[in-house]
Parts: structure tokens; C-alpha cells; sequence
């Protein structure tokens, strides 16, 4: 487009250029651009608000339908870690790396906006959750004041002329815009592309709503993504406060529908008979972009502009929405100062700098008895469990720069290699009197053409049967690893069993076999289609198992052969477009699996107890994949520990008590045994290129733990509602309502050292308080401590208030023993309202009040009452 218009005119307002540009469109035209990529060739136009995922960095890999190769971006912390750091600052110098090198790679590439779908902060309220991973934790205050500093560092708000910003001012232009996930009520992943959810306007408002508010109004974010379930019976899509509270009321400025739900709103909800009705209701409730099959939008603007369901004036609306966002990215500015970052601005040495002080920050001591950590690095020390030599990439993580896993950081920190053992089980299945062995040979002679993947089939000797390491991840989930092949077993669409993947990742992951006792029936209420649901799984035990896979089918032996059926969809509208998380969309199979005996070829755990034997002390590695059983589709069905890897531990610790358990995890474990036995526990979350090095420093003491964490760890299943019941105040969920014993509180962690709270003061300041306390490290080494600040109601109430809710929060940084420093928070009027029934809104409720401070929500070693 020719440049000398009002569109490329700075002098003028955003909307103004935007509203031109919108009235030189056809109204065919205007039809296109309700997809997230706009193409309009007669005004010269190529555009999108938005270049991809930007959760802990970058994703800028391919395996999502990219038109690139991947490219090496930062991995940090995944953001549940980043949230346990407590620390603003840190998290912003994050989202300032994730913006610079989003801008940078959509430089590189010229493809894609400059927006990235981050944060998440839809609310951890339940730990069994699969996305908990993606989100900073239970508490609304917590993830509105971490994600809207990590929003602050991606956008780089700022205004076009160089005038600077007046504090809490919006600027008319960003680097990255980032778009919040996934507007509301998005907890659950089984059936959430057309279950409802009731939520009451108490739970809306004082839970549900609170980290978007934070996010709109203090973290600025550009944009919101709306979630695939109903809210209260109304697909998510079509709630208009999407138009009357996040852009009248807060300032979110476009908004956009998550993957494929544009369609779903047809075929799964059944809410509309036509999409023509849903793209018209959509933009009337405030939604611009339909993230979905872009001829099929277009189709449906089209018709629903000539059946009178959408005026031209509403669609203009929406469009002027999508070019002023287009606009504050720099889409049409003369100018652009980020025009000059490149590759060169990836992976910088600075980055790397924040990345390693992100993993550091993000450890939390669960347990430390006696000063049992740290080690010397001279300690006689064994690592045992595989988790600690394997680093895990999640779904919406980029390709990092490098990895380290905990064996790598340890050595590194050792200068020396670290006695190992994986404790994973070797074993060979047998089928009657044959056993199942490879197609072909492992290794192919030079020259010969590539026969393809090894199937899996009946040989008749011992010696020729593959053997299979065993990957236990819980509930049955196991990967069968063939080493002589480096290979792992996978399905294909056909039921083809082959030796065919180098790593499991894929959103469905086809590696992932059930395996369980023979004698072992279905389930009668599954929730989960990526693996079977069973009475009793199989952990590694000389015995009679069956297997089976995803899709609801049976692993069986047919001609020779190890296979199961194709995989064929009962019916489409019954599972989500990305491939089912609902056992019943699948026809699975007719025949039965067929019973395999396992013999074991060499028993993991008796490695693991000979090593153990040897050493003074043991590191062993547990925790999670973060693309098995807890994931985008996929809810864990228990928060017990992995059954495989607690019988691991239990054994390491009867050989030899001194044993430093390091858990790294996206989310709570029932760790009750692992808590009263085992001296030690560190643990962290996934996702960091420097997770082993992070780890490692706080193992050996050169960085001291000050993680807190941002969700209850409850003490077993029995404590927690069904998962679709989102009433957290009648039945108690999250440490604001729960009310029995706990494992470990919320905003728990332990340090090295010890800190003293003294000198609480409490003033009232500008409709809300101030509030300073002093912390002094009374330990006798140097250490960070995160000072909480909560407040809980007093005196009698009309309404419900949570027993106890944190509204300030300060990570005090290296404080060396004898030091004090000065904690202050400063409560807006907005962290002290409550949502009164009788009101219909948020107020402050008059009467008395307990404020205190301490190291977590159940800490109240310092208080006072006062009233508001």
C-alpha cells in the first residue's frame, strides 16, 4: 500500500489510521479478516496480530504446522517454576528476553505478528489439572502480579513519539504483545471442548476473574484468547464480557478464539446450527479473530453478513479492533526500532545469565532435616533414578539453546563423573513358548537400502527376544525403550507396532503403552484416552500383563505379529478436534489383548541398590514428563506419587538412609512417605535449559533455596472435589478455603538459613494500606527470603471471605547473616475488595481484620488488627 496515507500517518491516533484503513475495504474484503492472518493483496496487505506461543520463551520450532525449521530460542523455567520464585523483577527480565527474541525470530523469518499467546493465567485451583504446568499457581493476586511483570518485560510498552510513560499509563506501541489464556473457567481438560461449567458471580469475581483484571489493567496485556468450554451453559466464544469487562472496562484492546473452536461451537457444542451464527454472535460479544480452518471463517462472516445476522457497522468494529492492535505492534509505522534485531539477539549471554538465575530462583526445599543439604563436592555421592539423566522438552516450550540435565550439572559443578544408575527395569516379553523379538536386525549393513522400522514379532529363542527398558510414568503410561535399536516402540494410525521413534513427543504421544496386570478389567468411568484406565497396573514385577494403547484398543498377536486395530473415531462430535480425550470417541478393539509374560533381564532397583550400597550419600532423581498423563487434553487421575518410582526410593532408602530426594515436578505430589522418611527433598519444575545447572548449585550449596510454592500440595485424593465442580468455597479448594491439614501450604519453602519478622506496621493509605515489616537472617549463611503478606477477616460477615488470601508479597535478596531489610507493601483498595451477593459487586466489606506477615500462608508470626 502506498505509504503516503493516513494509514503510515504517525501524526495521527491509532484509531483514526486504523478506521481509514478499515474504509477503503470492500465489504468482501472485510470478510477475510476475521482470521488471525489477513492477506488482501489489492491494498497490498499481509498481516497477523500474532506469531505463536511464548509461555517460558519462544516457541519457535517446528511440530506444530510452523513453516520453518525449528530455531534455537531461551527455555526458562516453565512458568508454575517461574511463579515459585516470588520475584517480579527476575520474571520480568524473562518476558523483556521472550519479547526481544520474538521480534528478533519474527525479523529472521518474516512470518507470523509480533504478539505471542502467553501468559497463561487461568487459576491452578486443582492440582490434578494438565495444564497446572503453564499456569503460576492457585492464587489469583500471585499470578496477576507475576504474569503482569512478565507481560511488562515482552511488551516493552512504550510510546511511538519517544514521550515517556507516566506511571501505570499505557504507551501506543509494544515489542511483543502478549495475549492472555484462556478467558474463564478453563480447569479441566477432559471434555472441555463442550462441557459447561457453573460458576457463581461470588466465585467469578473473587477468584476466577481477579488474574485477568490484574493482568488487563496492571500488566497492560494486549489481548485475550478465550477458553473451549461453557461458562455457565454459553460456549466461552460468545460471552460478551469478553466486550462489557476485559475491553470496556480494562482495556484489552483484541481477542481472539483458541484453537478451533470456531467450528466447535457447531460441532461440538451444538449451540448454533451454522457457523454464520457463531462468527455474528462471536463478534458481537467482543471476539475479532476465529483461530480456526481460515475458508470456513471467511465462509461463514460471508454468509452471516447476507443473512442480516451482522451489520457492516459491527464488523467494522471488530476490524478497527484488529488494525489498532496491528498498529501498536508497528505493523504500519514508517519507522521501527526493533527493525535491526536478528539471530544475533537469541541466546545471548545474557540471556543465558537470567536463565540460569530463573533456575536457581525457582527451587523450593521442601524438606531439610538436620541440615542435611548441602553436600560438599567432595561428598562420596551417587545419582540414582532416570529423571535425573533425561531432560524433557513440554508442548509449548521452544527448542532450547542448550540442556542440562541434573547428572550433566552435577559432574559440571564436580569436575568429575558421577556414579550413576538409571534403576530402570530390563526386560523381554514371551507369548506362550515364543518371545516377542525385531523384524529385522538393528543394525543394517553399509549399503543395504533402509528395510524401515522393526515390527514387533514372534521369535523363537530368549537370546533373539528384544529387550525393552521400561519408562513408568504412573497410571499405567509406560514407554517401551529397545536400546540395541535406541528406538521406542509406537503405534501407527494403522495398529502397526514398529521400533519407529527417536523421542515421544507428539501432542498424541503414540509411545505411550498401558500395561497392566493380566488379570486387570477397564475402569467403569474413564477420563482419559491416552491411556487405558485399569483396575491394576504393572510396575516392573515378573508376571502375566496385556497391553494397550491410545484409542481404547488392545495390543494383541495376529499373523506373528504384535499390533492392535486402527484407529477409527466413533463418532466426530464426540472428542475435540485434536484427537479425543474421551475413551467413548473411540471404536478401540473387538479382540482381546493378548497376555505376555514378562521375564525381567536385569532388575533396575537391585542396580540401584548396589550403588547405593557404595555411596555416602544418594541423590535420587523422581518427577513428571511433561507430555505424559498431565498435559493440554490430558488430567492426571490421582496426585499420588508414581507408584514405580516411590517402590525405587523406598528401596535406595532402606539400602542407605542418607538420600537427597530431587523432585522435579510441574505440579503437587502426594509425597506423604518421601516426607517423614528421606532427610531431604529440592525440587523444581521443568522446562529450564539450565535446569541441572540450577539445581546443582542449590545441591552444593552455592545458591541458597528461597522458591515458594505456588499451589497446596494436599496430603491425598480424598481431600480434593471432583475436578468439574469449581465451587472452590463450598467445597473447599486452594489454601483460601481449604481448611484440613496439608502436606506442604501454600507459599512454603525452606531456606539454608533462618529468618526473624519484627516491627509489623499497618497504615491505612489511599483507600488501601502500607504496610512494612523487618526481616533478618538469623542463619549463619547468605540467602534470599520471600516475605508474604496475608489478611483474613475478623469480625462477622454477610458474605463468604476466604479463610486467609495474600495481597503483598517481596522476595528480599541476599541477605548475609545479621542483616535486616525493610519489607513494604503497598495494598491497592482493589486486593482488599470482596464480592458482596447482596451489592451485586466488589466492595470493602467495613469491619475488623488480622494482616500478618511470615514465610507462608499458615505463618502468622507477626500480626495486627485493624479495621477497614
Amino acid at each position: 500500500m502506498d505509504r503516503n496515507t493516513p494509514l503510515y500517518d504517525t501524526s495521527l491516533s491509532n484509531e483514526a489510521r486504523a478506521k481509514w484503513l478499515v474504509s477503503q475495504m470492500t465489504v468482501e474484503e472485510k470478510f477475510s479478516w476475521f482470521s488471525l492472518r489477513v492477506r488482501n493483496d489489492r491494498l497490498g496487505i499481509i498481516a497477523s496480530t500474532c506469531g505463536g506461543e511464548g509461555a517460558h520463551g519462544v516457541q519457535a520450532r517446528a511440530g506444530q504446522g510452523e513453516l520453518y525449521p525449528p530455531t534455537p530460542t531461551t527455555s526458562f523455567t516453565q512458568p508454575i517454576g517461574m511463579a515459585a520464585t516470588f520475584d517480579r523483577d527476575l520474571i520480568r527480565k524473562a518476558g523483556d528476553v521472550t519479547g526481544k527474541e520474538s521480534r528478533a525470530f519474527g525479523n529472521a523469518v518474516g512470518k507470523g505478528g509480533h504478539g505471542r499467546l502467553a501468559p497463561t493465567v487461568d487459576l491452578c485451583r486443582d492440582p490434578r489439572w494438565g495444564r497446572n504446568e503453564e499456569g503460576y499457581g492457585e492464587d489469583p493476586y500471585l499470578t496477576g502480579k507475576m504474569a503482569s511483570a512478565y507481560i511488562a518485560g515482552m511488551q516493552d510498552e512504550h510510546n511511538y513519539d519517544g514521550t515517556p510513560l507516566a506511571p501505570g499509563a499505557r504507551g501506543d506501541r509494544v515489542r511483543t504483545a502478549a495475549v492472555l489464556k484462556h478467558f474463564y473457567a478453563n480447569n479441566q481438560e477432559y471434555r472441555r471442548a463442550y462441557d459447561s461449567f457453573d460458576i457463581s458471580d461470588k466465585v467469578k469475581y473473587d477468584y476466577e476473574l481477579e488474574s485477568f483484571r490484574y493482568c488487563a489493567q496492571e500488566g497492560h496485556a494486549e489481548g485475550v484468547m478465550t477458553s473451549y468450554n461453557e461458562i455457565n451453559h454459553l460456549p466461552a466464544m460468545l460471552n460478551h464480557e469478553v466486550q462489557d469487562i476485559l475491553k470496556d472496562q480494562w482495556g484489552i484492546q483484541y481477542a481472539m478464539t483458541d484453537g478451533g473452536d470456531f467450528l466447535q461451537t457447531v460441532n461440538f457444542h451444538h449451540y448454533f446450527e451454522s457457523h454464520a451464527e457463531t462468527l455474528a454472535e462471536g463478534v458481537k460479544a467482543g471476539v475479532d479473530a476465529m483461530l480456526d480452518n481460515p475458508v470456513e471463517v471467511v465462509k461463514a462472516a460471508k454468509e452471516a453478513y447476507e443473512r442480516g445476522l451482522i451489520t457492516e457497522a459491527e464488523m467494522d468494529k471488530s476490524i478497527t479492533c484488529t488494525v489498532v492492535e496491528l498498529i501498536r505492534q508497528g505493523t504500519f509505522d514508517p519507522e521501527d526500532p526493533y527493525a535491526e534485531l536478528d539471530m544475533a539477539d537469541v541466546g545471548t549471554d545474557e540471556a543465558k545469565r537470567i536463565s540460569l538465575e530463573m533456575s536457581k530462583a525457582s527451587n523450593v526445599l521442601l524438606k531439610n532435616e538436620n541440615g542435611f543439604l548441602p553436600f560438599s563436592k567432595e561428598d562420596d555421592i551417587a545419582l540414582i533414578g532416570f529423571v535425573g539423566n533425561n531432560w524433557y522438552m513440554d508442548w509449548y516450550a521452544g527448542k532450547p539453546t542448550y540442556s542440562v540435565t541434573l547428572k550433566a550439572g552435577l559432574e559440571k559443578k564436580m569436575h568429575r563423573t558421577i556414579p550413576y544408575e538409571s534403576g530402570q527395569t530390563l526386560f523381554r516379553f514371551k507369548a506362550g513358548n515364543k518371545y516377542i523379538g525385531a523384524s529385522r536386525p538393528a543394525r543394517i549393513p553399509w549399503g543395504t537400502p533402509d528395510p524401515g522400522p522393526a515390527e514387533l514379532v514372534l521369535v523363537d529363542k530368549a537370546e533373539d527376544a528384544l529387550v525393552f527398558e521400561q519408562l513408568n510414568w504412573g497410571c499405567g503410561s509406560n514407554f517401551l525403550y529397545a536400546p540395541e535399536f535406541r528406538k521406542y516402540a509406537t503405534v501407527g494410525p494403522d495398529g502397526k507396532i514398529s521400533l519407529a521413534s527417536d523421542e515421544p513427543f507428539t501432542f498424541t504421544v503414540m509411545e505411550n503403552f498401558t500395561i497392566g496386570k493380566a488379570d486387570a478389567v477397564r475402569t467403569p468411568c474413564p477420563r482419559n484416552a491416552n491411556c487405558v484406565e485399569l483396575t491394576e497396573y504393572w510396575n516392573d514385577e515378573a508376571c502375566d500383563v496385556k497391553l494397550y494403547c491410545f484409542g481404547n484398543r488392545n495390543v494383541y498377536l495376529e499373523s506373528g505379529k504384535l499390533k492392535t486395530d486402527p484407529l477409527v473415531r466413533r463418532k466426530p462430535e464426540s472428542n475435540t478436534k485434536e484427537g479425543g480425550n474421551v475413551l467413548e470417541a473411540w471404536a478401540g478393539s473387538e479382540k482381546e489383548a493378548t497376555a505376555l509374560t514378562v521375564e525381567i533381564v536385569s532388575d533396575g532397583i537391585a542396580r540401584a541398590k548396589e550403588l547405593a550400597k557404595k555411596a555416602k550419600k544418594v541423590i535420587v532423581a523422581l518427577g513428571c514428563n511433561p507430555v505424559m498423563n498431565a498435559k493440554e487434553e490430558i488430567d492426571r487421575s490421582t496426585i499420588e506419587m508414581i507408584p514405580l518410582q516411590e517402590k525405587l526410593l523406598e528401596a535406595v532408602y532402606e539400602t542407605n538412609p542418607n538420600v537427597a530426594v530431587v523432585l522435579i515436578t510441574n505440579y503437587p505430589y502426594a509425597v506423604n512417605w518421601m516426607q517423614e522418611h528421606v532427610p531431604a527433598i529440592l525440587m523444581n519444575a521443568t522446562g529450564s535449559q539450565d535446569l541441572g545447572n540450577g539445581l546443582a548449585s542449590a545441591i552444593f550449596g552455592e545458591a541458597n533455596p528461597a522458591g515458594r510454592l505456588p499451589m497446596t500440595w494436599y496430603r491425598s485424593d480424598a481431600d480434593l472435589p471432583p475436578m468439574e465442580d469449581y465451587d472452590l468455597i463450598n467445597h473447599p479448594r486452594t489454601y483460601r478455603y481449604f481448611d484440613k491439614p496439608v502436606l506442604y501450604p501454600f507459599g512454603y519453602g525452606l531456606s539454608y538459613s533462618a529468618f526473624s519478622y519484627s516491627g509489623l506496621k499497618v497504615e491505612k493509605q489511599n483507600g488501601g494500606l502500607r504496610v512494612s515489616v523487618n526481616v533478618k537472617n538469623t542463619g549463619a549463611v547468605t540467602g534470599d527470603e520471600v516475605a508474604q503478606l496475608y489478611i483474613r477477616r475478623v469480625s462477622p460477615s454477610k458474605t463468604v471471605h476466604p479463610l486467609r488470601r495474600l495481597i503483598g508479597f517481596e522476595r528480599l535478596h541476599s541477605l548475609i547473616p545479621g542483616q535486616s531489610a525493610e519489607a513494604v507493601f503497598t495494598v491497592n483498595p482493589c486486593d482488599l475488595e470482596i464480592y458482596m451477593e447482596d451489592a451485586g459487586k466488589k466492595v470493602i466489606e467495613p469491619g475488623q481484620y488480622l494482616v500478618y506477615a511470615g514465610g507462608s500462608c499458615l505463618d502468622e508470626r507477626i500480626a495486627a488488627e485493624i479495621e477497614l
